[in-house]
């Protein structure tokens, strides 16, 4: 579905054996971590941004045009700015939302891929004279077919999350711009 992240649905299809088949060091997945807290601070930076500038609205409304001067504000090329910094900037909080969602599908994919990675090497796994030939052979070819959907979904995730951002930041300059404008209309018709 295209408000969800690529392969939100996606589960590993062989349950873990032990709590050794979850435990991964720390310098795997640390740097992985780090970039997304500050790809969700950028988002939400984003996100404020589009906020405050919805919030300007209210206030250019309430203190700079009040009632007698609203007649400016609601004709011409002024309500059709208004209209373009309030859809942009509406659209960039949302945006910045889905983008965060993204990059927690993104996060969530890695770790998972860690997992399949290190099963790859794990004795319980690969060992037959742990576990059947037969099982082994099939939990190798299950473990395969995870770690490619896993990675299919997250660089889909990751190519997504890249034009989003881009588009979320492009309507927040939009959105910005044509507030500015109305902010300069207002003050000079006041």
């Amino acid at each position: 579905m295209i408000l969800f992240a690529k392969g939100s649905d996606v589960h590993i299809e062989v349950p873990s054996m032990s709590i050794e088949d979850i435990k991964l060091p720390e310098d795997s997945y640390k740097a992985d971590f780090e970039l997304s807290k500050r790809y969700s601070e950028f988002s939400k930076e984003i996100s404020r941004f589009s906020l405050l500038g919805i919030a300007g609205y209210g206030f250019l409304i309430e203190k700079v045009v009040g009632t007698e001067h609203l007649a400016v504000m609601a004709q011409g090329i002024t309500l059709i700015l208004v209209i373009i910094g309030l859809v942009s900037l509406a659209a960039s909080a949302g945006l910045s939302l889905y983008c965060r969602q993204l990059n927690k599908a993104c996060l969530l994919m890695q770790v998972s891929i860690l997992r399949l990675l290190q099963r790859r090497q794990s004795e319980r796994w690969n060992n037959s004279r742990l576990s059947s030939e037969a099982q082994v052979a099939d939990w190798k070819v299950r473990n395969e077919g995870d770690l490619k959907r896993f990675r299919d979904g997250q660089s889909e995730n990751l190519s997504r999350a890249h034009r989003v951002q881009r588009a979320t930041v492009g309507l927040l300059i939009i959105g910005v711009l044509a507030t500015v404008g109305v902010f300069i209309r207002c003050l000079r018709a006041a």
